[in-house]
């Protein structure tokens, strides 16, 4: 055998050694023993192999700690990784991977769970997971990144042309933005430039701008939003040179100290001492209001609930001021369930961050929402019935119980669409439709409809998210003594920071967050399900034909492991009929599961069981 030979085959073997290290025991002494001659009869060192690998940020401003990264290449090739607690991600040996590929780095932030995408043609270092490369990866695959990824063939159809042009065009959109935070737009690369997630740099990018993937006539159109100045644009993926996101002087404003508010915070309520302190007090504005309650009285509240702590947040939006802002942050408690809470927080004259509350006298909140109805087989299998973009109006108890706040048997929900100017036609609610609710029912619904939920109209869901685009939509909430909507007794407006869902957003978050039955008993006795961002969990029970009291999860989700069964809602029941309701003879008749997108918006998926089938 030849020197050259030897050589060749020396290396060779190492690269076996390296690509599948079970061979590794074999093949260790043959190559040693080669290299080795290699060596002397070539007179020089092999040079040794590297192991390649690629490390990068997931972050959407706030960091995704201990996110679960997935790389997948055309060949069905994965590895999994996991983030830190800044959002930093290692694969430490790609050699078994090879370009085009795929990333999914699934997490939580501000309470909200983000699944988000990237995408390489070619070889890298480095590869980010940020909203900035999802939407990116949308348009270079034409398509959403959700369901590009569990597909071989679109990760192999992967152009490295189409993912250039699409990096050039969201750069050129966001021209503006990168020179008001001193970014080059020659030298940073959003999937590609290694970053910190501090706040700073690329990261406020993050920060300061939403990036928004919708499928739009099967195109993938991109919604940048100006956080702080409310201003947003549409970037087609078609478009060659898109008008820029107009930029503000107010994109400067120090959004990462929100943080010490949070640490502040997180410290005093650590002890019931340090919740009654006058630090604590001194972390709310002196006109702080939410729900009615003042600055006292919200110390008062959380004085039930030491050891709670905030995990970050995610900036929603700021007034026109720039000093005071809607943050969506990660509430924790005790017992490790976390979840989501909208926020509005003040940058005071001290240049301190201070929770300044909704300012609203009442506790309500308008959420869109997506609800699907499906029918599910013996096997598990579901059908989608129908699939209906809308929104919900829930008033809080203590405003129809008559607690703190006045007692209110009616209410009515309107939009704005021009700031307040003139409203549309008022949604009402009211509480004597459906007596034994503790919350308003829509009056306009069906006789039989209880709920607070109402659909929204495709023509207006757009105008609506035209709007909010220019910061114009608002609602307004008013509060009635009576049932004929004569006496008011409290109004609230408030500006819409989250996008109403079209029919096309509405598909797109059901796909993005998964949610569905997986599994199911012959019995019916036990369902598994799945899903992102999922928040609750609701089962009826029959016996018989006979319904039974709904059980929900909420907030506990992760604790029933994917699975609930008979046990677990007899076990949560509270009452004297519980034994028989969820006994030895009943079974599940439907299955409700809710989850929140990372756009802060709420997918309601209604399951009914075979036997109790919808229309």
């Amino acid at each position: 055998m030849s020197d050259v030979t030897i050589c060749i085959v020396a290396r060779f073997l190492q690269e076996i050694r390296l690509r599948f290290p079970f061979f590794k025991v074999v093949v260790a002494g043959a190559c040693a023993f080669l290299l080795a001659a290699c060596g002397g009869g070539g007179g020089g060192a092999v040079p040794a192999v590297s192991t390649p690998s690629l490390s990068g940020t997931a972050a959407v401003g706030a960091p995704l700690p201990s996110a679960v990264v997935v790389l997948r290449d055309a060949a069905g090739n994965t590895l999994t990784t996991t983030a830190d607690a800044g959002g930093s991600f290692t694969f430490a040996d790609t050699s078994l991977v090879s370009a085009p590929f795929m990333l999914q780095a699934t997490g939580m932030a501000g309470g909200t769970t983000f699944n988000l995408y990237s995408l390489a043609t070619g070889t890298t270092g480095v590869l980010n997971v940020t909203p900035a490369t999802d939407a990116i990866t949308a348009q270079a695959l034409g398509e959403d990144p959700s369901t590009a990824f569990s597909s071989s063939d679109k990760i192999g159809a992967a152009d490295s042309a189409r993912l250039q042009a699409a990096k050039t065009r969201l750069a050129a959109a966001l021209a503006n933005v990168y020179a008001a935070l001193g970014l080059s737009t020659g030298q940073v690369d959003l999937m590609t430039t290694a970053f910190t997630a501090d706040n700073t740099g690329l990261d406020k990018l993050l920060d300061v701008v939403s990036f928004e993937v919708q499928m739009q006539a099967d195109k993938p159109v991109v919604v940048l939003t100006n956080k702080v100045a409310g201003t947003g644009i549409t970037v087609d993926p078609e478009a060659t040179n898109p008008a820029p996101l107009p930029a503000s002087t107010e994109l400067a404003l120090d959004v990462g100290s929100i943080n010490a508010l949070i640490a502040s915070f997180n410290t005093q309520m650590a002890t019931a001492s340090g919740i009654a302190s006058p630090a604590m007090l001194d972390l709310f504005t002196t006109n702080f209001l939410e729900e009615g309650m003042d600055r006292a009285a919200i110390v008062e509240d959380l004085k039930g609930a030491v050891g709670a702590k905030f995990t970050g947040f995610v900036l929603q939006a700021c007034e026109s001021s720039g000093s005071t802002c809607h943050v969506l942050i990660g509430i924790k408690d005790p017992d490790g369930s976390e979840g989501p809470d909208a926020m509005v927080v003040q940058r005071g004259s001290d240049g301190k961050w201070r929770f300044h509350g909704d300012q609203s006298p009442f506790g309500y909140s308008v959420t869109p929402v997506a609800s699907a109805r499906f029918n599910v087989g013996s096997t598990g299998a579901s059908t989608r019935v129908s699939l209906v973009p809308g929104a919900n109006l829930n008033i809080s108890s203590d405003v129809l119980n008559n607690g703190s706040a006045t007692y209110a048997p009616s209410a009515t929900l309107q939009f704005s669409f021009d700031g307040g100017n003139t409203w549309g036609t008022a949604v009402q609610f009211t509480s004597t439709k459906c007596p034994g609710n503790d919350y308003l029912s829509i009056v306009n619904g069906n006789a039989s409809d209880c709920g607070n939920f109402f659909p929204i109209p495709e023509a207006t869901a757009i105008a609506a998210n035209a709007a909010m685009l220019e910061g114009k939509l608002k609602t307004r909430v008013q509060l009635f003594s009576d049932d004929n909507f004569t006496t008011l007794v409290d109004t609230h407006v408030a500006r819409v920071t989250t996008r109403l869902f079209t029919n096309s957003a509405a598909a797109q978050a059901l796909s993005r967050t998964g949610v569905g039955i997986t599994g199911l008993e012959s019995d019916y006795r036990s369902i598994s399900f799945a899903g992102v961002g999922l928040e609750f969990v609701r089962v009826d029970a029959v016996v018989g034909t006979s319904p039974a009291q709904g059980v929900q999860w909420q907030g506990g989700v992760n604790l029933l492991g994917g699975k609930v069964t008979m046990a677990d809602a007899q076990s949560q029941c509270a009452g004297s009929s519980c034994a028989t309701h969820f006994g030895s003879t009943a079974r599940f008749s439907s299955m409700m599961l809710v989850s929140r997108t990372a756009q802060n918006q709420t997918v309601w998926a209604f399951h009914a069981l075979p036997g109790f089938l919808v229309h």
